[in-house]
């Protein structure tokens, strides 16, 4: 059950490293994305035609805009693109998205929480080698996923079941019955996209708002658990 747990904190941990890492200046950023030669991926987004025109998306990745440079890196979020991630994500070289299958079908878990996400791109405001892009981001609500998640772990620790197996396997299917049922009522979040030139290339700072939105309200739904335990361990103490 414990592969279960990390396989479903893998991706967003996956991409707190680049939460971490966007405080960072923009001269520490490194050149490889600017000296990248692939193009950038068309975008996925449902935004009009005029602010993601494939002219635009198919853009060197030293020659982007920023809005082309939020589309590739939200298409690189929903692909799982490791390496497209680390070209549009400040601090995305600090992903290691090859961590993220503890188990056989991690993989798909990990699939299951980007496969609902999409975005649209708005108003952005540029100045110099800065951008802010208002941009509206959906996915699946998974804000009480882990919570659910959890008390379903703790029904299954007192059923007696002792195969590692069975049990990775009725967790598992949880998760898969759980995100069916977050489909059903997705959730949009209006954000703020940061973007920073650095090197020549526009880079999107994954600050905890973003990772939140991307991720349907699963890390602020885990923060509030975490929150009510630790309440619930200093009462008990007192």
């Amino acid at each position: 059950m414990k592969k279960i747990l990390v396989a479903i904190l893998a991706l967003t941990t996956a991409l707190s490293m680049t939460a971490c890492s966007g405080s960072k200046p923009a001269e520490q950023e490194t050149s490889s994305a600017g000296e990248a030669s692939s193009a950038v991926s068309e975008s996925s987004s449902e935004a009009s035609s005029e602010e993601t025109s494939s002219e635009q998306s198919e853009a060197p990745a030293g020659d982007t805009t920023p809005e082309q440079a939020a589309a590739a890196a939200f298409d690189a979020f929903k692909a799982l693109d490791q390496e497209k991630i680390a070209q549009y994500f400040i601090g995305g070289e600090n992903v290691n998205l090859s961590n993220m299958s503890p188990v056989a079908d991690g993989e798909k878990l990990s699939k299951l929480f980007v496969e609902n996400f999409s975005y649209e791109l708005g108003e952005i405001t540029e100045d110099g080698d800065s951008a802010v892009i208002k941009t509206k981001v959906t996915n699946a609500n998974m804000s009480t996923l882990f919570n659910d998640l959890m008390a379903f772990a703790m029904e299954q620790a007192v059923t007696g079941e002792t195969d590692e197996a069975k049990i990775n396997q009725a967790v598992e299917d949880k998760v898969i019955e759980l995100v069916g049922t977050a489909k059903e009522n997705p959730v949009t979040a209006e954000v703020d996209v940061r973007l920073t030139k650095a090197n020549g290339v526009w880079k999107v700072e994954m600050d905890e708002n973003l990772l939140d939105a991307v991720m349907g309200g699963l890390v602020s739904g885990m923060a509030e658990m975490m929150e009510q335990m630790a309440g619930a361990l200093t009462s008990a103490a007192e």
